[in-house]
């Protein structure tokens, strides 16, 4: 099994490749809906250039909703809140100051405006984001698996370039 020596899990242990990868296509997704995926290809860019760890909701949503207008699924309408938040089910994303946002009754989760006005900021988990950037390699086997996986092959070239994102 290959490791990586110098990243420290959750719990302190290392950090192995499969588990890490295993993590990214094990997120819960409805079927077609390609919100995470999305998301994640976008925070993986920004990893791969080398932008902080955590991007505000504000800054974050107006890109991810274009994504998801262009490359999500026809079918369901854009809502860049919905994987911002729920990404943290998933053990490879966080949000910082997660219990000061304010979340509806009905469903816990919060509104856009709530996440705006919160400043809420998120991004890969410590040990995801150090693992990543220690490991150009996993970083694009990861997109490529996320691609793979979730993405029509129709959309990989222009998304790709759209993202900026650089996959050997």
């Amino acid at each position: 099994m290959l490791v990586l020596s110098n990243t420290l899990g959750k719990e302190g242990g290392l950090l192995d490749v499969e588990t890490l990868i295993e993590r990214f296509m094990n997120i819960r997704t409805h079927p077609r809906a390609r919100h995470k995926p999305l998301l994640l290809l976008l925070a993986l860019s920004r990893v791969q250039h080398g932008e902080s760890q955590f991007i505000s909701y504000a800054a974050l949503e107006p890109v991810l909703r274009r994504l998801l207008i262009e490359y999500g699924d026809l079918t369901s309408t854009a809502h860049p809140e919905y994987p911002f938040w729920w990404l943290q089910t998933d053990g490879i994303w966080q949000v910082e100051g997660a219990e000061d946002v304010p979340r509806r009754a009905r469903d816990n989760a919060p509104t856009a405006a709530g996440l705006r006005r919160s400043k809420a900021r998120a991004g890969f988990a410590d040990d995801v984001q150090r693992s990543l950037e220690q490991d150009e390699d996993l970083l694009m086997d990861v997109a490529r698996g996320l691609l793979d996986e979730f993405i029509p092959q129709a959309y990989h070239h222009a998304l790709i370039a759209d993202l900026d994102l650089r996959i050997a």
